[in-house]
Parts: C-alpha cells; sequence; structure tokens
C-alpha cells in the first residue's frame, strides 16, 4: 500500500492512508522533525522551526531536500545565505554544514532524505 499525507500551512499533518507508523525524531526548543516515511531508498517528514530560533542541526550523512510549505526565514548552506519563501526546493549535499536562521514566521518544511536518515554510515 502506499502513502498519502497532507501538510497544512501550521505544520499538522492529515494523514489519508499510510502502512507506517509516524516517528518524533526530534523534538526540542521550537524544532521538530516527525518521520512519516522510511523506505529502503529514502525518508521523509516534516521539520519545523519556530519563528525567533535557531535550528540546532549539524550535517548529516544523507543527502536532503526541503520544499518550504510555510513560513520565511533563511538557510546558510556552507556558509552561503539563501532566502526562504513558500514554494521554496532546497538541496544539501551530505555532510555539508547548513542551518535555518532568521525565521520571522514559523518555518514549516517537508524533507527528503536519501538514503534514509540516520542510515549512513
Amino acid at each position: 500500500m502506499g502513502s498519502v499525507h497532507h501538510i497544512h500551512h501550521d505544520g499538522t499533518v492529515e494523514t489519508v492512508t499510510s502502512d507506517q507508523g509516524v516517528d518524533v525524531q526530534v523534538d526540542v526548543d521550537a524544532v521538530r522533525y516527525v518521520e512519516y516515511e522510511r523506505r529502503s531508498g529514502l525518508s521523509a517528514g516534516v521539520y519545523t522551526v519556530r519563528a525567533g530560533h535557531v535550528d540546532p542541526q549539524r550535517p548529516h550523512g544523507e543527502d536532503e531536500i526541503y520544499v518550504v510549505v510555510a513560513g520565511a526565514g533563511a538557510i546558510e548552506i556552507a556558509g552561503v545565505r539563501h532566502e526562504l519563501r513558500v514554494g521554496s526546493m532546497i538541496g544539501v549535499p551530505r555532510n555539508v554544514e547548513h542551518s535555518f536562521l532568521d525565521v520571522t514566521a514559523d518555518l514549516v518544511l517537508a524533507v527528503v532524505f536519501g538514503p534514509p536518515e540516520g542510515d549512513s554510515p
């Protein structure tokens, strides 16, 4: 069976159908990552950073793609700053420093990891 999830602008997710459970990976200091999908080659979820907070993440061993569903702010990738708005798609190669910053409205991001987040050596 496949899965369908609707990501709302407030960061809530409505699961229409899924053959997997939900896994809260991060929930600290106004930053949250919830994984909704995990397959052999990728994982996907929703990452939120509340307005006024700094993203504490470190480089990952997986490639990432983010899509901004709601909010506003910026991301710094390998020392280069990029402004974000709804609809922005961001690609971050594995093991590259990156962080969301200057979050002026709660950022809600769909994120896909390849391979699955946490599965890289």
